[in-house]
């Protein structure tokens, strides 16, 4: 009988499962399998589900370099091309931040399916830039990262140092460091700053969140890049990489364009000065190196100074390395990248299954499905309210987050963000590392993204000003040149044609020397179809009158 009963059991349960609950599919990429936090979020909602007999199940598509050949790059082409096809194969999305711009119109709006305390959890400056779309909320923060600032606290402490606050105590700190160890360690250097190379993205956050720490004020915002700020910072970055890294006059990054741009047409030069250039490239390197070069550092323990994104405490604990904000133009003043995953819901879910979704979103975006594996140092929760809870502080280095003056990437400014970012960060080395002055690098970086336009303003150019002035007075000439018509003594002189077509003859001419005025500005549909409007009139009314007078004089008879 007890074997009938768990038989029944069984089957009911089997029955429930496959009539019963809704099958939640989503799809994620990571680097590394084995050290994801996915899979256990993903088993913590089913855990929750079940507790609280939801009837969900939420299953994980894991692409890994196991498994898939794709890189990241790839991975995020691929969810668009899925979400551009209104496929219902995933109905949530991890997705990096980055490309909210991209997928945010084929992703849901669920901003009236959570409650508004929930969304209210997070920072709203933070969220209206990487989860917003269009003043839809189309995801919201499941981990993030931050830029953060090492220090050796051993040599600091060793020569009565303390940790930086603007870059200009990093340079003096930094050299007083080096030139008293530079006899017993040869290794060691002054600053890693994560710039990196112009394929990937890390040369461009760099430059980015320098620039930032550059801004006037805590509450200002990014410089614009025409600015006095963006102009000072560059050259505060030119002066760190020089000082730290004795004067460079050769530049690796001449030497990256031979491989990557192929601009580089010859060598001779330099075989003179081969013993001199090495020495250079290895300073010059230090500075230019990434990620790699990060990680070997920091379990070498030979920079005094390094930027990287956040470790966990967990990995430090043995390390002689202590995290920070970094250092600004001003004291006071920071600045850190901050990147992270979100969940999204694809827009073009099931209807059944879309309940089922919004409380796996709203479950693993909550402080209860967040809280445990923020504590465990797992993830980095996006939720404000965590760093101000003494217990949850213990196990927390909270006085580091509460501390960052986070700025995003701006991914949001083209579409293709990966193709900017290259050419963003080559014209930034281009200064930084060649001799290209600072006004020019900064105008090529204004000139990736801004569309031209005549303007009646002389901000960039006059032309749209005097060509409009010009065209003015002209038509006023020409309009007043018909008086002549109604003189006397001047009618013999206008015999060829009527009055009225005379009128029609300038009024044409006049419109037809005023097409150009439709280009000024901003094109709008307005103006689009002003153009072909005076075009048509323009000529028309121009050519009737000639056209007219051949008619009425051509012969009858040949």
């Amino acid at each position: 009988m007890l074997i009938i009963n768990y038989y029944i059991i069984l089957i009911s349960l089997c029955l429930k499962y496959a009539f019963g609950r809704t099958i939640l599919n989503a799809v994620a990429m990571t680097e590394d399998g084995n050290n994801q936090a996915y899979t256990p979020f993903i088993q913590e909602f089913n855990d929750y589900a079940e507790k609280n007999n939801l009837d969900v199940t939420l299953k994980l598509n894991l692409l890994t370099k196991e498994n898939s050949t794709g890189t990241f790059n790839d991975f995020g082409s691929l969810v668009e091309a899925l979400l551009k096809k209104k496929t219902q194969k995933y109905d949530l999305y991890f997705y990096d931040n980055m490309y909210t711009h991209i997928y945010g119109p084929y992703l849901l709006d669920v901003k009236d399916l959570l409650p508004d305390n929930h969304v209210n959890m997070y920072n709203k400056k933070f969220i209206g830039q990487t989860c917003y779309y269009n003043d839809e909320l189309v995801g919201l923060p499941l981990t993030l990262t931050y830029s953060v600032f090492y220090s050796n606290k051993d040599l600091l402490d060793k020569y009565n140092k303390t940790i930086p606050k603007t870059w200009d105590e990093l340079i003096e700190t930094g050299q007083y460091i080096l030139e008293r160890e530079k006899n017993e360690n040869k290794d060691l250097i002054v600053y890693n700053g994560l710039f990196d190379s112009v394929d990937t993205q890390l040369g461009l956050s760099t430059i980015y969140e320098f620039i930032y720490s550059c801004r006037e004020s805590v509450d200002a915002p990014f410089p614009e890049m025409t600015s006095e700020t963006a102009l000072n910072a560059l050259k505060k970055m030119k002066e760190l990489k020089e000082k730290i890294a004795s004067g460079i006059k050769y530049s690796i990054y001449i030497y990256l364009n031979i491989i990557i741009f192929n601009i580089f047409n010859s060598n001779n030069n330099n075989n003179n000065n081969n013993n001199n250039n090495n020495n250079n490239n290895n300073s010059n390197e230090i500075f230019y190196t990434g990620g790699d070069y990060f990680v070997s550092k920091l379990f070498d323990k030979n920079a005094i100074f390094l930027t990287y994104w956040i470790f966990y405490s967990n990995y430090l604990e043995d390390s002689v390395y202590e995290m920070s904000s970094l250092p600004g133009l001003k004291e006071g003043i920071s600045s850190s990248i901050v990147a992270g995953f979100n969940l999204g819901i694809g827009r073009n879910i099931k209807k059944e299954n879309i309940n089922g979704a919004v409380e796996a979103l709203r479950y693993l975006t909550s402080k209860e499905g967040q809280l445990k594996f923020a504590e465990k140092c797992q993830i980095i929760s996006g939720i404000e309210e965590f760093y101000d809870d003494e217990e949850f502080c213990k196990g927390v280095d909270c006085k580091l987050f509460k501390s960052l003056q986070p700025i995003p990437r701006p991914s949001s400014i083209a579409k293709n963000f990966q193709e900017y970012s290259e050419k963003y960060t080559k014209n930034i080395y281009d200064y930084l590392f060649g001799n290209e002055a600072p006004e020019v690098v900064l105008q090529k970086v204004i000139d990736l993204t801004k569309i031209y336009t005549v303007s009646l303003s002389t901000e960039d150019s006059s032309a749209g000003l005097v060509i409009l002035i010009v065209n003015i007075l002209l038509s006023v000439l020409m309009l007043l040149s018909l008086f002549f018509l109604f003189i006397q003594k001047y009618e013999p002189y206008f015999k060829f044609l009527t009055k009225p077509f005379w009128v029609s003859l300038i009024l044409g001419v006049v419109i037809f020397l005023n097409i150009g005025t439709t280009k000024i500005g901003k094109v709008t549909n307005f103006s689009c179809h002003l153009y072909p409007v005076f075009l048509t009139y323009g000529f028309t009314l121009s050519l009737i009158p000639i056209l007219y007078k051949l008619i009425i004089n051509f012969h009858e008879k040949n």
